[in-house]
């Protein structure tokens, strides 16, 4: 007879749930919290009931009542050896950890890499002694790789101000040295975008009879006349697709590793980036039209999928920069698609509140500062209205 296998996790990381078919549910805490200092064992936290003796019922209160164990663990930590407390230790049992449960899995794999860096250099110093002149000797380091360019430079030093950060905030500094370190000084360069004439010259290059570029024509041409993220396509299912209204719905993102291994995730760059975006006839009859197409070649949800797996944002690139090569136009990556089509909108005077809740940005300040140059001078404008206006002798 074969045992059946009761799964009591839920989806935050060291809560479980007694009885996941009870109607009224009971959690309880159990996980491992990094190495106690004084004798390098693992700690584990477990609880079964709350401060008061009573049951936990709510997952809040779960939660809530995890992070005031880990903060006290964190306090007693600190009292035994805040003074002594290596950068490795500190990002290893402390901070990453914290840093994981703050971000997207897809976010904190990436910035692994640049953990690891930085706990190969300052892992050996103690955390009070990072210094101005300690993360100075950093940047030249930095500087001096061929490979590390000073955008991404300025971005592992964001980490690194993050990471120290929260050791202010846990009391095991008193200050970021990182408040008084200059990032590196990277020269703005003038966005590259495509004109209507040039995108068009793109797609006429594209052969719609062949399967593959058909389904690359048309997640163009959805880029560009939606201004949507490419990230925000990629997880498009035909669900979100209302035809008879001309919308899609903008509210997942991928967390994507490779094709057989992937999570569409209800959560978008940002909160205003959960939108519905009304598209214009000519792109919805050219959707329907794949819809069809595609369903005869595989079944899949995603809108933009050749054998029902979704597609990488790589390959999208690779094909969008060899139509541009045949179309002998400047190359972009497909995220250009998306400052072409905000850049023709303004251009053509379209409401930059309009075309900020169609990006789906978080305030209309940042359209203002990514997309300035495409603004016409609305002070020519005005003065162009105010022509005649009064007649006067």
């Amino acid at each position: 007879m074969t045992k059946t296998t009761i799964s009591r996790k839920t989806k935050y990381p060291g809560i479980y749930v007694y009885d996941p078919s009870a109607k009224k549910k009971r959690y309880y805490i159990f996980t491992r919290y990094g190495k106690n200092p004084i004798t390098n064992k693992p700690e584990n936290i477990s609880r079964k009931v709350d401060r008061d003796k009573k049951p936990i019922y709510s997952i809040k209160r779960a939660k809530d009542y995890l992070q005031e164990l880990k903060d006290e663990i964190d306090k007693s930590r600190k009292l035994n050896y805040k003074d002594e407390i290596l950068y490795q230790d500190y990002a290893e049992n402390i901070d990453m950890p914290q840093h994981k449960m703050e971000v997207r899995e897809s976010t904190y794999r990436q910035n692994l890499t640049i953990y690891k860096l930085l706990i190969d250099w300052f892992g050996e110093y103690k955390l009070k002694d990072i210094s101005v002149n300690v993360v100075d000797d950093f940047k030249l380091y930095l500087s001096k790789q061929g490979n590390i360019s000073k955008i991404y430079g300025n971005l592992i030093l964001a980490v690194l101000k993050k990471s120290l950060g929260r050791g202010v905030a846990k009391g095991y500094l008193e200050f970021n040295v990182m408040d008084k370190v200059k990032r590196f000084k990277v020269e703005t360069k003038e966005m590259e975008i495509w004109t209507i004439e040039q995108f068009k010259e793109v797609l006429n290059q594209i052969d719609i009879q062949e399967y593959k570029e058909n389904m690359y024509h048309c997640l163009f041409l959805t880029l560009f006349m939606s201004s949507a993220r490419v990230g925000e396509l990629q997880a498009l299912y035909w669900e979100n697709i209302d035809f008879s209204k001309r919308t899609i719905e903008i509210a997942y993102t991928l967390d994507y590793k490779n094709r057989q291994d992937w999570t569409r995730v209800y959560k978008t760059k940002t909160k205003s980036g959960k939108r519905r975006i009304t598209l214009d006839k000519q792109t919805i009859s050219v959707l329907k039209k794949w819809k069809k197409r595609q369903a005869k070649c595989c079944k899949s949800n995603f809108v933009f999928s050749l054998e029902g797996y979704p597609i990488t944002i790589s390959s999208a690139n690779n094909q969008l920069k060899k139509y541009a090569r045949m179309a002998d136009v400047p190359t972009l990556k497909v995220h250009g698609l998306r400052h072409s089509s905000a850049s023709y909108l303004l251009e053509s005077g379209v409401n930059i509140v309009n075309v900020s809740k169609r990006l789906g940005h978080a305030n209309i300040s940042i359209t203002m500062d990514v997309y300035a140059h495409s603004m016409p001078n609305s002070d020519e404008m005005i003065a162009e209205k105010l022509t005649n206006v009064i007649n006067t002798q």
